[in-house]
């Protein structure tokens, strides 16, 4: 990993004693407490796992995100960690993440090495989502689905570290308002449950 190793081995050893919530729905809801939950969160949350790409570029390490389509029903044209809804043929949610990682962009599991997992997140969309993080070599060799992903970018660790390049928003969701963080990077608004899990990782790094 070369001048990287040092991240590397931070994060290994700062996740190594995470693991999948035993149940995710109330995981994924803790972020708003029983009672906001249960005003925002009327039905179960379908379970689902993005995968954390932390890809060993020259530069220094990056997050591998991707554009979803425009004309997609969930999330169009939003930005998001490769993922998706649970499946009943996935072992776990570590599965799905896998899965949903080779099928949206073509990583697979040969070319990277899963570290640990971060606080499960409630979107209001109606998912929990379980996020699994992942170091990977070098920049892939990607292959993006035609029906789901637009195109992929990365963003440097080192700019999201940055306070500068984060801002807090206020948010209202239902009756209630929340504070949640934002990240521009380009053209990219990075913003919802990704900015949320970004913000997590980052708290760990810090």
């Amino acid at each position: 990993m070369g001048a990287n190793q040092p991240l590397r081995e931070n994060l290994v050893q700062r996740l190594r004693s995470t693991r999948l919530p035993e149940n995710l729905q109330n995981a994924a809801r803790e972020r708003f407490g029983p009672a906001v939950a249960d005003r925002l969160f009327r039905a179960p949350l379908v379970e689902a796992a993005v995968l954390v790409p932390i890809v060993d570029s020259t530069g220094g390490p990056e997050l591998l995100l991707t554009k979803r389509r425009a004309d997609l029903p969930d999330h169009p044209g939003q930005i998001a960690f490769p993922g998706g809804r649970a499946d009943t043929t996935d072992a776990d949610l570590k599965a799905t993440a896998l899965r949903e990682a080779y099928e949206e962009v073509g990583l697979g599991p040969d070319g990277l090495q899963v570290i640990g997992y971060l606080p499960a997140q409630a979107v209001v969309t109606g998912y929990a989502v379980a996020p699994v993080v992942a170091c990977v070599g070098a920049r892939p060799a990607l292959v993006l689905s035609p029906v789901e992903v637009d195109s992929v970018f990365f963003v440097p660790l080192e700019f999201l570290l940055d306070p500068a390049n984060c801002r807090v928003n206020r948010r209202q969701l239902g009756d209630e308002s929340f504070d949640m963080p934002e990240y521009h990077y380009g053209d990219h608004r990075i913003w919802g449950a990704t900015a949320e899990i970004i913000a997590s990782l980052l708290n760990i790094i810090k």
